[in-house]
């Protein structure tokens, strides 16, 4: 147990600095809370990586990446380019903190965060939903729309 704390500490440490200038315009970085430090369980530890990972990319604007943790059919849905459409007007500047972990059953998931503003006037607490498909997670697109059908084959 104690060599998967050093684990997790490596890869946040690993992240946060590696290329350190690439981060000082952007986010502050996608972090557990002080009270969130340990896990569980494996699969509790697994989404926790996978959720920090992809608010990293998400806010560092790494859409082709982070569309790659969006469900299987929300991306069949949207293409990628729609979503980088969609949320490249999304703010840079923020701080993703990871609060508590709600599991509803084997693989469906609920995760409190707080996004906290860079200049700390802006902060809410928000939910996310993820889905664990074939032993991995996938997040949930909050907006979702239905194919347009005049595109259709």
């Amino acid at each position: 147990m104690r060599n998967k704390a050093f684990e997790i500490i490596f890869i946040i440490l690993t992240i946060l600095f590696s290329g350190c200038n690439h981060y000082t315009n952007k986010i502050e970085f996608a972090m557990l809370s002080p009270e969130k430090k340990t896990f569980s369980n494996e699969k509790e530890k697994a989404l926790a990586r996978r959720y920090l990972e992809y608010w990293d990319l998400f806010s560092r604007k790494k859409f082709d990446k982070a569309y790659s943790f969006e469900l299987p059919h929300q991306q069949f849905i949207h293409d990628l380019q729609w979503y980088r459409n969609f949320n490249e007007p999304n703010d840079r500047n923020y701080k993703i903190i990871l609060k508590k972990i709600d599991f509803l059953n084997d693989y469906i998931a609920v995760i409190t965060a707080e996004y906290i503003s860079s200049d700390k006037e802006t902060s809410f607490v928000f939910k996310d939903k993820w889905f664990l498909i074939k032993g991995r997670w996938f997040h949930v697109m909050k907006t979702s729309r239905l194919p347009d059908i005049q595109k259709l084959p």
